[in-house]
Protein backbone atom coordinates (compact mmCIF):
# COMPACT_ATOMS: atom_id res chain seq x y z
CA UNK A 1 0.00 0.00 0.00
CA UNK A 2 1.71 3.34 -0.77
CA UNK A 3 -0.93 6.12 0.12
CA UNK A 4 0.99 8.19 2.42
CA UNK A 5 -0.92 9.51 5.28
CA UNK A 6 0.22 11.36 8.88
CA UNK A 7 0.19 7.79 10.42
CA UNK A 8 2.04 5.97 7.69
CA UNK A 9 5.27 8.08 6.69
CA UNK A 10 8.54 5.29 6.82
CA UNK A 11 11.47 6.56 8.05
CA UNK A 12 14.36 7.07 5.20
CA UNK A 13 18.17 7.62 6.21
CA UNK A 14 19.74 10.47 5.66
CA UNK A 15 22.47 8.65 3.36
CA UNK A 16 19.81 7.26 1.07
CA UNK A 17 18.51 10.51 0.11
CA UNK A 18 21.96 12.49 0.88
CA UNK A 19 23.24 9.94 -2.08
CA UNK A 20 20.47 11.34 -4.67
CA UNK A 21 21.25 14.73 -4.01
CA UNK A 22 24.83 14.87 -3.80
CA UNK A 23 24.64 13.63 -7.73
CA UNK A 24 22.79 16.60 -9.03
CA UNK A 25 23.47 19.01 -6.61
CA UNK A 26 26.21 21.80 -7.45
CA UNK A 27 28.54 21.70 -5.22
CA UNK A 28 30.03 18.03 -3.21
CA UNK A 29 31.75 17.48 0.00
CA UNK A 30 35.20 16.28 -0.04
CA UNK A 31 34.48 12.92 1.50
CA UNK A 32 31.41 10.02 1.46
CA UNK A 33 29.76 9.70 5.14
CA UNK A 34 26.98 8.50 7.39
CA UNK A 35 25.21 10.13 9.97
CA UNK A 36 22.68 9.75 12.13
CA UNK A 37 20.49 13.18 12.24
CA UNK A 38 17.71 14.07 14.93
CA UNK A 39 16.90 14.92 18.51
CA UNK A 40 18.42 12.34 20.39
CA UNK A 41 15.38 11.20 22.57
CA UNK A 42 12.33 8.78 21.40
CA UNK A 43 11.09 10.81 18.63
CA UNK A 44 9.14 9.40 15.21
CA UNK A 45 11.56 11.23 13.11
CA UNK A 46 11.17 10.91 8.91
CA UNK A 47 13.35 12.49 6.15
CA UNK A 48 11.43 13.67 3.52
CA UNK A 49 13.28 16.59 1.47
CA UNK A 50 17.69 17.22 1.40
CA UNK A 51 19.08 19.82 -0.51
CA UNK A 52 22.64 21.07 -0.79
CA UNK A 53 23.56 24.48 -0.68
CA UNK A 54 26.42 26.02 -2.53
CA UNK A 55 29.05 25.95 0.48
CA UNK A 56 28.50 22.37 0.63
CA UNK A 57 26.28 21.95 3.98
CA UNK A 58 22.83 19.97 3.89
CA UNK A 59 19.29 21.18 5.02
CA UNK A 60 17.10 18.51 5.66
CA UNK A 61 13.42 18.69 6.15
CA UNK A 62 10.64 16.28 7.00
CA UNK A 63 9.09 16.25 10.55
CA UNK A 64 9.46 14.67 14.07
CA UNK A 65 5.93 12.97 15.12
CA UNK A 66 3.45 15.32 14.38
CA UNK A 67 5.84 18.86 14.17
CA UNK A 68 7.20 19.96 11.47
CA UNK A 69 11.08 19.10 11.40
CA UNK A 70 13.95 21.64 9.57
CA UNK A 71 17.65 20.30 10.16
CA UNK A 72 20.78 21.75 8.81
CA UNK A 73 24.52 20.30 8.88
CA UNK A 74 27.73 21.25 7.76
CA UNK A 75 29.22 19.22 4.47
CA UNK A 76 29.89 15.99 6.37
CA UNK A 77 26.48 15.84 8.21
CA UNK A 78 27.55 17.31 11.90
CA UNK A 79 24.20 19.03 13.09
CA UNK A 80 24.77 22.69 13.36
CA UNK A 81 20.64 23.44 13.37
CA UNK A 82 17.77 21.76 14.53
CA UNK A 83 14.18 23.16 15.02
CA UNK A 84 10.86 21.96 15.38
CA UNK A 85 8.00 24.08 13.96
CA UNK A 86 4.45 23.47 16.16
CA UNK A 87 1.58 25.42 17.92
CA UNK A 88 -0.98 24.17 20.12
CA UNK A 89 -3.49 23.04 17.75
CA UNK A 90 -2.04 22.72 14.90
CA UNK A 91 0.45 20.38 13.49
CA UNK A 92 3.06 20.22 10.30
CA UNK A 93 5.21 18.17 8.33
CA UNK A 94 7.57 19.75 5.52
CA UNK A 95 6.96 17.57 2.68
CA UNK A 96 8.72 18.83 -0.36
CA UNK A 97 11.03 21.77 -0.95
CA UNK A 98 12.84 23.45 -3.66
CA UNK A 99 16.07 25.51 -3.39
CA UNK A 100 15.44 29.25 -5.00
CA UNK A 101 17.95 31.57 -7.21
CA UNK A 102 18.03 33.92 -3.86
CA UNK A 103 19.33 31.05 -1.84
CA UNK A 104 16.30 30.62 0.15
CA UNK A 105 14.12 27.87 0.46
CA UNK A 106 10.67 27.05 -0.97
CA UNK A 107 8.59 24.37 0.85
CA UNK A 108 5.37 22.84 0.90
CA UNK A 109 4.10 22.45 4.62
CA UNK A 110 0.94 20.15 5.71
CA UNK A 111 -0.55 21.80 8.38
CA UNK A 112 -3.97 20.50 10.11
CA UNK A 113 -5.00 20.19 13.35
CA UNK A 114 -4.36 17.77 16.54
CA UNK A 115 -7.13 15.35 17.47
CA UNK A 116 -6.92 12.35 19.17
CA UNK A 117 -8.12 10.07 16.30
CA UNK A 118 -6.15 11.37 13.93
CA UNK A 119 -8.93 11.85 11.00
CA UNK A 120 -9.39 14.43 8.74
CA UNK A 121 -10.42 17.89 9.27
CA UNK A 122 -11.70 20.99 8.04
CA UNK A 123 -8.56 23.32 8.98
CA UNK A 124 -6.02 20.86 6.46
CA UNK A 125 -4.34 22.99 4.03
CA UNK A 126 -1.76 23.35 1.83
CA UNK A 127 1.15 26.30 4.00
CA UNK A 128 3.67 27.42 1.16
CA UNK A 129 6.51 28.70 3.42
CA UNK A 130 9.49 30.93 2.34
CA UNK A 131 12.85 30.85 4.79
CA UNK A 132 16.13 31.40 4.61
CA UNK A 133 18.93 28.09 5.09
CA UNK A 134 19.40 29.00 9.19
CA UNK A 135 15.06 27.94 9.19
CA UNK A 136 13.93 31.16 9.53
CA UNK A 137 10.33 31.96 8.30
CA UNK A 138 10.50 34.64 5.66
CA UNK A 139 6.86 34.27 4.61
CA UNK A 140 3.83 31.53 4.83
CA UNK A 141 0.55 31.55 3.12
CA UNK A 142 -2.00 29.26 3.20
CA UNK A 143 -3.39 27.63 -0.43
CA UNK A 144 -5.95 24.83 -0.71
CA UNK A 145 -9.55 24.49 -1.75
CA UNK A 146 -12.03 26.37 -0.91
CA UNK A 147 -14.42 24.14 0.99
CA UNK A 148 -12.86 20.95 1.38
CA UNK A 149 -9.40 20.24 3.36
CA UNK A 150 -6.20 20.04 1.07
CA UNK A 151 -3.09 18.46 1.97
CA UNK A 152 0.37 19.00 -0.06
CA UNK A 153 2.53 16.38 -1.89
CA UNK A 154 4.92 18.47 -4.11
CA UNK A 155 6.30 21.99 -5.01
CA UNK A 156 8.32 22.97 -7.92
CA UNK A 157 8.79 26.80 -9.32
CA UNK A 158 6.83 28.44 -12.09
CA UNK A 159 8.78 30.23 -14.95
CA UNK A 160 6.95 33.70 -13.64
CA UNK A 161 8.50 33.23 -10.43
CA UNK A 162 5.43 31.88 -8.33
CA UNK A 163 4.48 28.54 -7.52
CA UNK A 164 2.79 25.29 -8.37
CA UNK A 165 2.24 22.25 -5.78
CA UNK A 166 0.20 18.99 -5.71
CA UNK A 167 -1.62 16.80 -3.54
CA UNK A 168 -5.49 15.74 -2.68
CA UNK A 169 -8.60 16.93 -1.22
CA UNK A 170 -9.06 14.97 1.85
CA UNK A 171 -12.58 13.55 1.39
CA UNK A 172 -13.37 10.01 1.70
CA UNK A 173 -12.13 8.72 -1.43
CA UNK A 174 -9.42 11.19 -2.23
CA UNK A 175 -9.66 13.79 -4.90
CA UNK A 176 -6.48 14.69 -7.12
CA UNK A 177 -5.49 18.78 -6.62
CA UNK A 178 -2.95 21.43 -8.61
CA UNK A 179 -2.44 24.86 -6.77
CA UNK A 180 -0.99 27.55 -8.81
CA UNK A 181 0.60 30.87 -6.47
CA UNK A 182 2.27 34.23 -7.30
CA UNK A 183 5.37 34.48 -6.07
CA UNK A 184 4.00 35.85 -2.71
CA UNK A 185 2.18 33.00 -2.51
CA UNK A 186 -1.36 34.17 -3.19
CA UNK A 187 -3.65 31.46 -4.68
CA UNK A 188 -4.25 32.27 -8.75
CA UNK A 189 -6.33 29.02 -9.35
CA UNK A 190 -7.16 25.52 -8.54
CA UNK A 191 -7.33 22.08 -10.71
CA UNK A 192 -9.30 19.21 -9.22
CA UNK A 193 -8.40 15.88 -11.53
CA UNK A 194 -9.49 12.90 -10.71
CA UNK A 195 -9.51 10.04 -12.93
CA UNK A 196 -12.07 7.04 -11.80
CA UNK A 197 -14.11 6.24 -8.72
CA UNK A 198 -11.27 5.86 -6.07
CA UNK A 199 -8.44 7.34 -4.64
CA UNK A 200 -6.41 10.09 -6.46
CA UNK A 201 -3.37 11.92 -5.58
CA UNK A 202 -0.37 13.88 -7.27
CA UNK A 203 2.79 13.11 -5.56
CA UNK A 204 5.39 14.15 -7.55
CA UNK A 205 6.07 17.50 -9.70
CA UNK A 206 8.92 18.20 -12.51
CA UNK A 207 9.31 21.17 -14.45
CA UNK A 208 9.45 20.56 -18.24
CA UNK A 209 11.68 22.43 -21.38
CA UNK A 210 8.79 24.03 -22.19
CA UNK A 211 8.41 25.52 -18.82
CA UNK A 212 5.51 23.69 -18.14
CA UNK A 213 4.90 20.21 -15.18
CA UNK A 214 4.05 17.04 -15.12
CA UNK A 215 3.22 14.85 -12.39
CA UNK A 216 2.63 11.28 -10.82
CA UNK A 217 1.17 10.11 -7.92
CA UNK A 218 -2.63 7.98 -7.57
CA UNK A 219 -5.37 7.71 -9.85
CA UNK A 220 -8.58 4.87 -10.57
CA UNK A 221 -10.93 3.43 -13.19
CA UNK A 222 -14.37 3.22 -12.90
CA UNK A 223 -14.67 -0.61 -11.46
CA UNK A 224 -13.47 -0.44 -7.71
CA UNK A 225 -12.86 2.19 -5.36
CA UNK A 226 -9.94 -0.20 -4.71
CA UNK A 227 -7.56 0.26 -7.61
CA UNK A 228 -4.55 2.29 -7.43
CA UNK A 229 -3.19 3.24 -11.05
CA UNK A 230 -0.22 4.83 -11.66
CA UNK A 231 -0.97 8.76 -12.57
CA UNK A 232 0.62 10.88 -15.36
CA UNK A 233 -0.35 14.53 -16.00
CA UNK A 234 1.26 16.73 -18.45
CA UNK A 235 0.39 20.96 -18.27
CA UNK A 236 1.49 23.53 -20.07
CA UNK A 237 2.63 26.62 -17.87
CA UNK A 238 -0.45 28.15 -17.85
CA UNK A 239 -2.22 25.29 -16.60
CA UNK A 240 -3.76 24.03 -19.63
CA UNK A 241 -4.22 20.10 -19.03
CA UNK A 242 -2.42 18.15 -22.28
CA UNK A 243 -2.67 14.96 -20.86
CA UNK A 244 -3.93 13.22 -17.67
CA UNK A 245 -4.15 9.25 -17.87
CA UNK A 246 -3.39 6.25 -15.68
CA UNK A 247 -1.06 3.40 -16.33
CA UNK A 248 -1.77 -0.37 -14.76
CA UNK A 249 0.60 -3.01 -14.95
CA UNK A 250 -0.39 -5.43 -11.92
CA UNK A 251 -3.20 -7.84 -12.36
CA UNK A 252 -4.41 -7.09 -9.11
CA UNK A 253 -5.08 -3.10 -9.92
CA UNK A 254 -2.68 -2.14 -7.20
CA UNK A 255 0.02 0.38 -8.49
CA UNK A 256 1.10 4.11 -7.61
CA UNK A 257 3.75 6.67 -8.87
CA UNK A 258 6.12 8.35 -6.29
CA UNK A 259 8.40 9.92 -8.31
CA UNK A 260 8.78 11.70 -11.61
CA UNK A 261 12.07 12.88 -13.42
CA UNK A 262 12.57 14.32 -17.02
CA UNK A 263 14.94 12.33 -19.67
CA UNK A 264 17.32 13.49 -22.30
CA UNK A 265 15.03 12.09 -24.65
CA UNK A 266 11.99 14.52 -24.20
CA UNK A 267 10.48 11.31 -22.18
CA UNK A 268 9.98 10.60 -18.70
CA UNK A 269 10.77 8.28 -15.35
CA UNK A 270 8.45 7.07 -12.87
CA UNK A 271 9.24 5.39 -9.69
CA UNK A 272 6.42 3.98 -7.70
CA UNK A 273 5.36 0.84 -6.45
CA UNK A 274 3.40 -2.49 -7.80
CA UNK A 275 1.56 -5.47 -6.58
CA UNK A 276 0.47 -8.62 -8.07
CA UNK A 277 -0.40 -12.28 -6.79
CA UNK A 278 3.54 -12.79 -6.85
CA UNK A 279 4.98 -9.78 -5.37
CA UNK A 280 3.87 -7.45 -2.08
CA UNK A 281 4.65 -3.89 -3.05
CA UNK A 282 7.76 -4.66 -5.27
CA UNK A 283 9.13 -0.97 -6.33
CA UNK A 284 8.43 0.43 -9.90
CA UNK A 285 10.43 1.97 -12.41
CA UNK A 286 8.57 3.31 -15.77
CA UNK A 287 9.55 4.36 -18.67
CA UNK A 288 7.31 6.37 -20.96
CA UNK A 289 8.44 8.34 -24.50
CA UNK A 290 7.64 11.94 -25.53
CA UNK A 291 4.42 10.81 -26.35
CA UNK A 292 3.69 9.46 -23.03
CA UNK A 293 3.85 5.08 -24.68
CA UNK A 294 5.75 3.40 -21.89
CA UNK A 295 9.21 2.49 -23.18
CA UNK A 296 9.77 0.00 -20.96
CA UNK A 297 8.95 -1.11 -16.93
CA UNK A 298 11.45 -2.51 -14.15
CA UNK A 299 10.36 -4.04 -11.05
CA UNK A 300 12.87 -3.59 -7.64
CA UNK A 301 12.44 -6.59 -5.71
CA UNK A 302 15.79 -5.73 -4.23
CA UNK A 303 16.20 -8.16 -0.73
CA UNK A 304 17.75 -11.40 -2.31
CA UNK A 305 16.40 -13.34 1.18
CA UNK A 306 13.30 -12.26 0.59
CA UNK A 307 12.35 -13.75 -2.54
CA UNK A 308 8.89 -12.42 -2.86
CA UNK A 309 7.48 -11.59 0.28
CA UNK A 310 9.89 -8.50 0.14
CA UNK A 311 8.20 -5.25 -0.16
CA UNK A 312 9.58 -2.13 -2.13
CA UNK A 313 9.13 1.06 -2.65
CA UNK A 314 10.70 4.20 -5.23
CA UNK A 315 10.85 6.76 -3.35
CA UNK A 316 12.96 9.03 -5.72
CA UNK A 317 14.17 9.22 -9.18
CA UNK A 318 16.91 11.46 -10.75
CA UNK A 319 18.45 11.86 -14.10
CA UNK A 320 21.61 12.18 -14.59
CA UNK A 321 24.28 14.15 -16.85
CA UNK A 322 25.11 11.28 -18.89
CA UNK A 323 21.63 10.30 -19.19
CA UNK A 324 21.70 7.58 -16.47
CA UNK A 325 19.09 7.15 -13.74
CA UNK A 326 19.56 6.78 -10.39
CA UNK A 327 16.47 5.35 -8.07
CA UNK A 328 16.37 5.20 -4.55
CA UNK A 329 13.73 3.56 -2.08
CA UNK A 330 12.69 1.27 1.17
CA UNK A 331 12.53 -2.02 1.22
CA UNK A 332 11.27 -4.35 4.04
CA UNK A 333 12.80 -8.35 3.26
CA UNK A 334 9.42 -9.53 5.02
CA UNK A 335 7.89 -11.18 7.69
CA UNK A 336 9.79 -14.88 6.80
CA UNK A 337 13.42 -13.24 7.15
CA UNK A 338 13.41 -10.93 10.45
CA UNK A 339 15.78 -8.68 8.51
CA UNK A 340 13.86 -6.02 8.52
CA UNK A 341 13.57 -2.78 6.56
CA UNK A 342 16.60 -1.66 4.41
CA UNK A 343 17.12 1.16 1.83
CA UNK A 344 18.71 1.38 -1.35
CA UNK A 345 20.34 2.86 -4.26
CA UNK A 346 20.51 1.55 -8.01
CA UNK A 347 22.07 2.96 -10.59
CA UNK A 348 20.32 2.38 -14.13
CA UNK A 349 21.46 3.21 -18.09
CA UNK A 350 19.49 4.84 -20.08
CA UNK A 351 17.78 2.13 -21.39
CA UNK A 352 17.07 0.93 -17.75
CA UNK A 353 19.78 -1.90 -17.08
CA UNK A 354 21.82 -2.19 -14.37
Amino acid sequence: MYSQTKKELKKIAFILLLSVASLSSISQSIRYFEELIGFPNNHDENTLVVIQLPSGSYITLGGRGDTADFIKTDAYGYVQIDTAYDDILHKGLFYDARLLNDGNIVVANWHWQFNLMNQTDSTEMMNLIIMDTTGHILMSSFVGDSTLPTDPFCIEKTYDGGYILGGLIDVLQAKGIIIRTDANGHQLWEKRLTIGIGYNQFSSVASTPDSGFVFTGLGSDNISIAHRLVRFTKMDKYGGIQKDTVYNFSSQNNNGGVSIAITHDGGYILGGDYTDANYSDAGSLIKLDSNYNVVWQKLILNSPYAFNTSMSLIVKVVVLSDGSIVACGTSDAGVLTNIGECDYLIKFDSAGNE
